[in-house]
């Protein structure tokens, strides 16, 4: 190619400057590749794994329970007589100390920690949420929940225990209680962990933490059937007993805590 010139013979332009032909043109023509455009951003889903108060206390509450890990063992040395015995003399070498109702309350916050993360988990799964602050507000939401669920039935069986018998079988119905709440909240926290930490599992872990619901109340109802049927005539007071307290709160809760999910989470369609 002759590089141009003007009159003065001074050089205009480089000869790699002179204009392109179309010919030219077309074998030079360069197209973009996908790495130097990119993809498009995609808005990220936050899930209480990434920054929630509620993961800091579970982890707070699991480091508590292994410090008192002698009473633990302690208190579920006698699991099977708590949870199903009628037995109301107390052995010589039964101890109820105030370390053991420490870890009662552990346990059962443990409990409650669990269920509000399990129902977060089921109404809320796998949609899109970008606000932290909203899931928190929501899990906190959801453990007054659990927690007042809790203190409800613990308030209602001291008040039917001690109208409907003596106090030793009371006392005995609220241990039965306490100890099956607690030994819940032990096989509750690690479906809740796994739900958590891996949401590819969520589906069996929820149905695994239910099958441990039922068969913990149903355990319970076995026992306070044990200690107040006499007749034929307690079993109307047996299915109202049933219904007031073991099916009805249930749904109730069930309720409050999608409505719950639906009012923190607004911009998703549960």
């Amino acid at each position: 190619m002759e590089t141009l010139f003007n009159y003065n013979r001074i050089e205009l332009c480089r000869p790699t400057d002179i204009p392109l032909t179309s010919a030219e043109q077309q074998m030079f023509t360069a197209v973009a590749t996908d790495f130097t455009r990119g993809e498009q951003p995609v808005m990220r889903s936050l899930s209480p794994a990434g920054d929630s108060p509620l993961i800091a206390i579970l982890l707070l509450l699991a480091a508590l329970v292994m410090f008192n890990a002698n009473h633990a063992r302690r208190l579920f040395r006698n699991l099977g007589q708590d949870m199903w015995g009628l037995r109301q003399r107390q052995n010589a070498f039964d101890e109820h100390t105030a370390n053991e109702t420490q870890t009662f309350i552990l346990l059962i916050f443990l409990l409650c920690v669990g269920q509000a993360l399990l129902l977060y988990s089921w109404f809320v799964g796998n949609m899109a949420v970008t606000s932290f602050h909203t899931i928190n507000l929501c899990l906190l939401s959801l453990l007054a929940l659990t927690a007042g669920f809790y203190l409800f039935k613990l308030l209602a069986i001291l008040v039917i225990g001690h109208i409907f018998t003596d106090s030793p079988s009371a006392a005995l119905w609220t241990r039965g209680f306490n100890t099956t709440s607690a030994f819940l909240g032990v096989l509750t926290i690690f479906p809740a962990l796994i739900v958590i930490f891996y949401p590819a599992f969520a589906f069996p872990m929820i149905i695994l933490a239910l099958a441990t619901f039922i068969f913990a109340e149903v355990s319970f109802i076995i026992k306070g059937f044990k200690i107040f049927y006499g007749n034929y005539a307690d079993l109307l007071y047996f299915i109202l007993y049933l219904c007031s307290l073991e099916i009805i709160p249930i749904v109730i809760v069930y309720l409050m805590a999608r409505a719950i999910c639906m009012f923190f989470l607004s911009e998703i369609n549960i």
